[in-house]
């Protein structure tokens, strides 16, 4: 019996101290651990840019057509540019919900311009939806360094180092 409290004991001493660090709410939200959370972070991704696209675009003169694909290069540039550069498929064409998300934003920035100033005038949305975008952004760059890495071969050193960086 005092041998197997021992075991025990010593199994719970080799614990890592610092997994609470993972092994919490906040952390399986910002790594994005389910497909839920990824959607709601891409959501407030292109609402984001949409925000920025139709401020700026907001006159009389502006297309509908012009809008939509100044929202579409806005919230897709690097993500096209980067996997075209490492010889891969761009983000929009191997991630369905992207596009999705895209329409999604810009249907409501036209139909409802009113959340777009919610957004702009309430700190605590705009903190949401920045918060949003960030991870996305964050998740992106990490996601295309990652396949860059894997591309670009190493040259002067064991790893590629400013390859992956460029197109992060």
């Amino acid at each position: 019996m005092a041998r197997r409290s021992k075991v025990k004991a010593a199994v719970e001493a080799e614990s890592d101290p610092s997994a609470w660090i993972l092994e919490n709410d906040l952390a399986q939200f910002l790594l994005m651990h389910t497909t839920e959370i990824k959607y709601m972070c891409m959501f407030g991704y292109t609402y984001l840019h949409g925000c920025k696209v139709f401020g700026k675009t907001s006159t009389a003169s502006s297309s509908t057509s012009y809008k939509f694909i100044s929202m579409v290069l806005a919230c897709t540039g690097g993500g096209i540019l980067v996997p075209i550069f490492i010889n891969s498929i761009p983000v929009p064409l191997c991630t369905d919900a992207y596009p999705i998300a895209i329409l999604v934003s810009t249907m409501l920035h036209m139909a409802f311009p009113i959340v777009r100033e919610v957004v702009g005038l309430s700190a605590i949305v705009k903190t949401v939806f920045m918060m949003l975008y960030e991870i996305m952004r964050a998740f992106v760059v990490v996601k295309l360094t990652t396949a860059a890495g894997a591309a670009i071969p190493a040259s002067d050193f064991d790893f590629a180092i400013f390859g992956p960086i460029f197109c992060g």
